[in-house]
């Protein structure tokens, strides 16, 4: 009982590890599914926008061939410009020509800029197209893995049923053969109060038999002790008769005349001797009312031995029930070894569960462990970015004061400018317009490198604060779905912790049904034996008295030995079978035998 209990414990252990490796699977699933839709929108986000960063890189292309052809005709008007001479107008075309291609050239940098960043996005979907397949395989592997789990769990749960279904059969033979088995008892009850109560009115006529024997004995003892005194009465006349004949042969010449009183004295002797014959005649005939009287107990005890031939067949009939019950149990037996066959295929199936389950628990908890390493190295990347993202934005502080700065500059140049053409329409001199435009120029020069080399680090520091905020939101969108994903994990840990409460129950109230299936069939096993037991007891006391009736009938009462031989045998085997009164009668009546069997002879 012990061990069964600690196995069905086992089993229940087994089975909630089954459940929760099971439930961890369907959670890495579903997060899985979850990630693969992230991922799926994501890329589907980044088609978009590659979509419309090659539609932009299109138009800026054909923007570019625009400028170009714009640009070919300006030179082919600076060249018609410069055969005709006029300086000015081609100055201004050349100031013109000169903001154009720094227009263009800003145009160019900030294409190049798209273009970069276009690559960088294609390159990130490339690494986002190669982490997706990856998890894809993954997610393919392990809806295979929690098919597979699914498949064992729901074979695991039919052999329970089977198991379940089995004990519940293995219940109802066990009812059936119990009620077979109290029928039985029942019927084997009847029939041994029936044999007791016919063996109790045998042993009442046998006693009333053996009253009626020893009081036919003690009259045979009271005529058999007449008959002793007669034959001694005899005896001792005889003697007489002898003494008196010598007697009259010696004084016959003497007692002649006491002849004739003597003769009458003789034949009174003579009577004396017919009226005893005569008693002795009817001494013959009581002997022979006593054999009568035996024939009659001959007769009693042959129909014992007809009751004791019933018995015997009854015996028989018990043993021949008792071997099929025996055949019964060799088969029940035989199918407690097959279930315990069975049983051991079980376990040797569930020892391998367990070990696939352990090593899937073990490649669970190392792929638990890789995305908890990569959720760490997301985390520590988002705070990097943070850091990064303030300090971009320190930078980008810098860089709007400088643009400020350069905004000043601008303006003392357009003021500057404007004060040359107030110049020029005052008419000063030639050299010195020259010089100072010159000047203008060349400081409007460097102002324009210093914005050259300014804007592509502030649109580099726009675009990666772009990227931060970003990639922030994405980690953002990522923790809430994480939280998400754990809430619902969490529902579903409490469902599958409920469900295996209940298979724990349903287990117990099936462990509770086997041991009281158990207990029972111990139970009328045990009863069954006991009772097997009180009919071998029976049997063999059936039996003893069997052999001493047999011994009784097969005993000769005339020889002494064998009477002798009797009562020292048969006492203590009668004592332990009948009453000590029918013990004494017998042994009585074994005992008056040898007088009669003298008297006989």
């Amino acid at each position: 009982m012990n061990e069964s209990a600690q196995r069905s414990d086992r089993l229940e252990d087994e089975l909630g590890k089954c459940y929760e490796d099971l439930r961890v699977s369907r959670q890495s699933e579903e997060a899985s599914e979850i990630a693969l839709k992230v991922q799926t929108e994501l890329v589907e986000k980044s088609n978009a926008q590659i979509k419309q960063l090659t539609e932009e890189l299109r138009q800026v292309r054909e923007s570019q061939n625009e400028w170009r052809s714009k640009c070919e005709e300006y030179r082919l008007k600076l060249e018609q410009l410069s055969g005709s001479g006029d300086i000015e107008s081609m100055r201004e075309q050349l100031m013109q020509l000169k903001a154009q291609n720094n227009e263009y050239n800003r145009l160019r940098l900030l294409d190049a800029e798209k273009i970069a960043t276009q690559q960088a996005a294609i390159e990130r979907l490339d690494e986002l197209e190669d982490k997706l397949n990856g998890k894809e395989r993954s997610l393919r592997e392990s809806k295979q893995e929690a098919d597979n789990w699914r498949a064992k769990a729901e074979a695991f749960s039919a052999e329970l049923l089977a198991w379940r279904s089995k004990s519940e059969s293995w219940e109802s033979t066990k009812a059936s053969s119990v009620k077979s088995l109290q029928a039985e008892r029942d019927r084997l009850q009847v029939e041994w109060q029936l044999m007791r109560e016919s063996l109790q009115s045998a042993e009442a006529t046998l006693a009333v038999q053996t009253a009626a024997v020893q009081r036919l004995e003690a009259e045979l003892t009271e005529e058999k002790q007449r008959n002793r005194d007669g034959y001694r009465a005899l005896e001792s006349w005889e003697e007489k008769e002898n003494s008196w004949k010598r007697e009259i042969l010696a004084i016959r010449t003497r007692m002649e005349d006491e002849i004739s009183s003597r003769k009458e004295k003789i034949d009174q002797l003579h009577k004396t001797v017919e009226r005893l014959e005569e008693e002795r005649d009817e001494l013959g005939k009581t002997l022979s009312s006593a054999e009568a009287s035996l024939a009659v107990q001959t007769a009693a005890v042959q129909r014992l031995e007809k009751q004791s031939s019933t018995l015997l067949v009854e015996v028989r009939q018990c043993r021949r029930s008792e071997e099929e019950w025996k055949m019964r149990g060799e088969e029940a037996l035989a199918e407690v070894k097959s279930l315990q066959i069975q049983l051991d295929d079980a376990r040797k199936k569930k020892d391998e569960t367990l070990r696939s389950l352990h090593e899937s628990t073990d490649t669970f908890e190392t792929t638990i462990n890789d995305l908890r390493k990569a959720y760490g190295e997301s985390e520590s990347r988002g705070k990097m970015y943070m850091n990064e993202n303030e300090k971009l934005q320190k930078e980008l502080e810098v860089l709007r004061d400088s643009m400020k700065d350069l905004e000043a500059m601008k303006k003392d140049y357009e003021r500057m400018r404007y004060e040359l053409v107030a110049l020029k329409s005052a008419g000063m001199n030639g050299n010195n317009s020259a010089n100072g435009f010159k000047q203008i120029q060349d400081e409007r020069d460097r102002i324009l490198r210093e914005l050259e080399i300014l804007r592509p680090k502030y649109e580099e520091m726009k675009a990666e604060t772009e990227a931060c905020k970003a990639i922030n939101k994405r980690l953002e969108a990522d923790v809430q779905q994480l939280n998400i994903k754990l809430g619902e994990s969490e529902g579903r840990a409490e469902k599958f912790h409920g469900e295996a409460q209940g298979y724990k129950s349903e287990v117990a109230s099936l462990r509770m049904q086997l041991e009281d299936a158990v207990a029972r069939s111990e139970h009328a096993i045990a009863t069954l034996r006991e009772e097997r037991d009180i009919l071998h007891s029976e049997l063999e006391r059936l039996r003893n008295s069997l052999q001493v009736t047999r011994f009784l009938l097969s005993t000769d009462s005339r020889d002494p030995s064998s009477q002798i031989v009797c009562s020292a045998c048969l006492t203590p085997l009668l004592l332990t079978l009948i009453s000590p009164s029918i013990c004494a009668s017998f042994l009585a009546r074994i005992h008056c035998c040898l007088p009669l069997s003298r008297f006989r002879k």
